[in-house]
């Protein structure tokens, strides 16, 4: 069960208690795991809200994808719903609108649109006065090829990101990335998959044991069907780019690793 359920399951406590006793009908069934049950009440529930502006509708649908989440179905649809009642909540509320813009952020990322997302984000920081500027953030070039790493770190630059550090071999990132990660807020790390000394994939699972939440982007020539590559992005990376790249690909795995972070940040 998630803290973003746990925390917005007290807002039905203040509904009628016809509506309040089927809700709670179905959060038994879905913590149950009669999902299937709990889902159609869910679903009902979430037409009723529709059309106001408030967290409930959101909630609701939020709730049902869950459910057909356990089940192993598609929860697109669900999820974007969901999103798009928060961005409701968002255009008519001031008072909420940070919250619900990070919401429906969350929502999209996890219905697959990433475009819709990175939306959501920015309404979110327009209501947010605490953003970290990417100047002050160590991104870390691990890629054996001159020529491709000063290209990466050009595209960086453009990006506006100012501190970064290129390595040609495995060995010598990892020892610069121990010491980095003491003292500096989590580097990114662009990692290329055919190194010299040790692989990407050892890399990753170096650096992922000691803390899950390190944000990867695997650049690599390899096909994303290729069992190494499908083997290293299960291990939980953040994002996969295949060369040839353009500036777009970077932006966009990267827009990936801010998004994800605000939102793992939200929910501790």
């Amino acid at each position: 069960m998630t803290s973003h359920i746990k925390v917005n399951v007290k807002i039905f406590l203040m509904v009628n208690v016809v509506i309040k006793k089927e809700f709670e009908i179905a959060y038994t069934n879905m913590r149950n795991n009669q999902t299937g049950t709990a889902y159609n009440h869910f679903l009902r529930l979430a037409e009723k809200f529709k059309k106001e502006k408030s967290a409930r509708a959101a909630i609701l649908y939020f709730l049902a994808a869950e459910c057909k989440k356990n089940e192993e179905k598609d929860t697109r649809d669900e999820f974007i719903e969901a999103a798009k009642q928060y961005l409701r909540l968002a255009e008519g509320s001031n008072r909420d609108s940070r919250y619900a813009f990070l919401c429906a952020a969350k929502c999209f990322v996890k219905a697959r649109h990433y475009d819709d997302a990175k939306k959501s984000l920015e309404g979110y920081k327009k209501n947010s006065s605490n953003i970290s500027e990417k100047g002050n953030r160590i991104v870390f070039v691990v890629e054996d090829s001159t020529s491709m790493a000063f290209k990466i770190k050009n595209i960086l630059e453009v990006l506006n990101y100012k501190n970064i550090q290129v390595f040609n071999t495995g060995n010598d990132f990892l020892q610069s990335y121990k010491l980095a990660s003491k003292t500096n807020q989590n580097p990114i790390v662009l990692l290329d998959m055919g190194l010299p000394d040790i692989s990407g994939h050892e890399i990753a699972q170096k650096l992922l044991k000691d803390n899950p939440r390190v944000p990867i982007v695997l650049i690599t020539s390899y096909e994303r069907s290729s069992d190494l590559v499908r083997k290293t992005v299960s291990e939980s990376v953040t994002a996969f780019i295949q060369k040839p790249f353009t500036v777009e690909d970077i932006k966009k795995a990267l827009e990936k690793v801010e998004l994800e972070e605000i939102l793992l940040k939200k929910e501790k």
